[in-house]
């Protein structure tokens, strides 16, 4: 763990009322045990002029288009290390995953498809980045469970497909596992935008249910990808 260090993280199922707040977290409170809805918040036009005071950015899963663009931008623009995971869509208040901005403006050579089960359904992951540090301690299995069997199966892919746009690093560190409806699609990836910022996507950490389906591994990837920005 990293002690210390503010992060922003941006998602309407931490407890805002509003869509347009994000809710501000220190990395240790980044577990199962925390009350997270009970984070400060500060709008996304403050985040975006005052970006340097932060240390990483994770986004969630309701981003209004322009200003998580807005936001997205500002960070790239310092080489601020952003994470954005979550599937988005219709049904989470209308707002999107950050993989679905990136897609839907055209940027990265960048596509995405999601799939959501009603209920009853497991997240599951085949891991191919297993030395990244994003993974230490989990003991890497195959498949690796992330949500348990009662939560949403809410899942989402990105692929790039070799257009002139397509960032030279792209590195897929884990796709959906073979009992998911995307199974093989990437879902955990990696690249650097032409400024050089590193961009981390992870569309296995579904967020539509609260987190409350979240098994011990998924919150420790998610604390391990938090920390391994902040290196940067």
């Amino acid at each position: 763990m990293v002690s210390g260090s503010v992060i922003v993280w941006e998602d309407n199922s931490l407890g805002s009322t509003n869509r347009y707040e994000i809710n501000m977290r220190d990395i240790d409170t980044i577990n199962p045990d925390t009350d997270l809805s009970s984070a400060h918040k500060l709008t996304m036009e403050v985040l975006a002029k005052n970006m340097s005071d932060y240390a990483a950015v994770v986004y969630g899963d309701d981003l209004p288009d322009v200003l998580g663009l807005s936001v997205f931008d500002a960070a790239d623009a310092i080489g601020f290390p952003m994470l954005g995971i979550g599937v988005g869509g219709p049904h989470i208040y209308g707002g999107k995953a950050l993989g679905m901005l990136l897609a839907g403006d055209g940027r990265y050579d960048l596509t995405t498809d999601s799939d959501s089960d009603v209920n009853n359904m497991h997240i599951e992951v085949s891991v191919t980045g297993e030395t990244h540090s994003i993974f230490n301690g989990v003991t890497i299995t195959s498949p690796l469970y992330l949500e348990d069997s009662s939560g949403w199966g809410d899942e989402r892919s990105y692929n790039v497909h070799g257009g002139v746009d397509m960032p030279a690093d792209w590195t897929v560190l884990a796709t959906l596992g073979a009992g998911m409806s995307l199974s093989g699609q990437p879902t955990i990836v990696e690249f650097t935008t032409p400024a050089g910022t590193t961009v981390m996507l992870d569309g296995s950490a579904g967020t539509d249910d609260g987190y409350v389906f979240w098994l011990q591994d998924r919150w420790d990837i998610l604390s391990n990808q938090v920390a391994y920005l902040l290196t940067l």
